[in-house]
């Protein structure tokens, strides 16, 4: 659950620290399921990703089977993040493989 700014920090602290050593940017699956981000906090969630995104990330996608978080994800990233949200691991891989 991501519902504070100390959860965002903490993201984006790990993130810097597996992708920083790499000296490249990467192609990325974020896996969704289970998670859950509070609204309040959206907002801020989206500008992480995009700062991410912009420092670390060749490709990105994304797969929750919810379709619920699916819909929110997008309406999350709407917000100026683009975004490629599948059902699964493997139509997200499949994405990144074309």
């Amino acid at each position: 659950r991501i519902r504070s700014q100390e959860d965002l920090d903490r993201i984006g602290a790990r993130v810097e620290a597996l992708c920083l050593p790499l000296g490249s940017r990467v192609d990325v699956i974020v896996n969704y399921d289970g998670t859950r981000i509070d609204e309040d906090i959206e907002d801020g969630y989206a500008a992480l990703v995009s700062g991410l995104e912009a420092r670390f990330y060749d490709r990105v996608t994304r797969y929750s089977h919810s379709a619920f978080m699916r819909l929110k994800l997008g309406q999350t990233f709407d917000r100026g993040t683009p975004g490629h949200i599948f059902e699964s691991a493997e139509e997200a891989r499949a994405y990144l493989d074309r």
